[in-house]
């Protein structure tokens, strides 16, 4: 919650209220990804944040074709782990699903 930099009350409570949004859904997050990723391989919260902050969705058109192409960037199991315990392939246009 802190430091808060706001001097207005009305400022001060929306930024707790954000700060407690963020706190549930963090928490909705790591129950979502608890058992099918934190305990089947074995890492924590930490990795996960790390994970989901380093995912890069890379967009490239090949020469011999008028359509992009989508890719997730250095996809391992547990970054696809996340991906499909998450629903995240619904981000990532139809052209890359099928790698998914």
């Amino acid at each position: 919650m802190r430091p808060v930099y706001h001097g207005r009350d009305d400022r001060i409570r929306e930024h707790c209220f954000l700060m407690y949004l963020l706190i549930v859904i963090h928490r909705y997050l790591m129950e979502r990804l608890r058992e099918p990723v934190l305990e089947e391989f074995e890492i924590g919260e930490e990795t996960i944040h790390r994970l989901l902050k380093e995912l890069r969705l890379i967009t490239s058109k090949p020469s011999d074709t008028n359509k992009p192409e989508f890719v997730v960037e250095d996809k391992g199991a547990i970054e696809n782990a996340v991906i499909q315990c998450l629903d995240l392939e619904r981000f990532i246009p139809e052209t890359d699903r099928h790698e998914l």
